[in-house]
């Protein structure tokens, strides 16, 4: 539900802030794609690492009546998936906007130079972005973090604590849904323009 969620809400933000434009759906599809790859990846290895998702504010919903009613696991994933749309979704429009405005410029230019440059743009982007949501994710847990350093535990013991790898996979979740998305979003845009 949330992947399907997360292709319309791509799909009619991408429409309304840009409208019918062969950029907007080079942004779409990169987009999707980029989520596609960050939802299968978190759930692969959200499985491996035997993530339950009942970790820091979900701990205190299983104090409530019906907590039992609710798939903590699943809840996880979505927020997985929602995390990397905005990362992807940012990434995808970047990438397409600007080689429309260069299609735009330099009318003649090839789709192997557009291409080119797409990647070009997309390695910045994904250095930056890769360190935002890695940076965001450690910041939501900062506190926990403190905590855990306060009393002295080991790196090897935070790093294990379920409320701490639930984090790391989610930036690394979301960074591959970047790796996906910038290659997709330039070829796509590059052929369709």
């Amino acid at each position: 539900v949330t992947i399907l969620t997360s292709i319309v809400v791509t799909f009619f933000t991408f429409l309304v802030v840009s409208g019918l434009k062969k950029k907007t759906f080079a942004a779409i599809i990169g987009t999707i794609s980029g989520i596609l790859v960050a939802s299968f990846f978190s759930c692969i290895f959200g499985n491996l690492m035997k993530l339950t998702g009942i970790s820091d504010e979900t701990m205190m919903l299983t104090t409530l009546e019906n907590a039992s009613n609710f798939n903590f696991k699943n809840i996880m994933f979505a927020g997985i998936v929602i995390g990397a749309l905005g990362a992807c979704m940012d990434v995808g429009m970047s990438i397409a906007s600007a080689l429309s405005e260069m299609r735009e410029e330099i009318p003649d230019i090839s789709v192997k130079r557009l291409i080119k440059a797409g990647m070009n743009i997309g390695k910045d982007v994904m250095g930056t972005m890769t360190n935002t949501l890695i940076l965001a994710y450690v910041g939501s847990a900062m506190t926990i973090i403190l905590l855990f350093m306060g009393f002295d535990f080991k790196m090897y013991d935070i790093i294990n604590q379920e409320m701490i790898a639930e984090e790391v996979l989610r930036a690394i979740a979301g960074s591959f849904g970047l790796v996906c998305t910038i290659p997709l979003t330039a070829i796509i845009s590059a052929f369709m323009m």
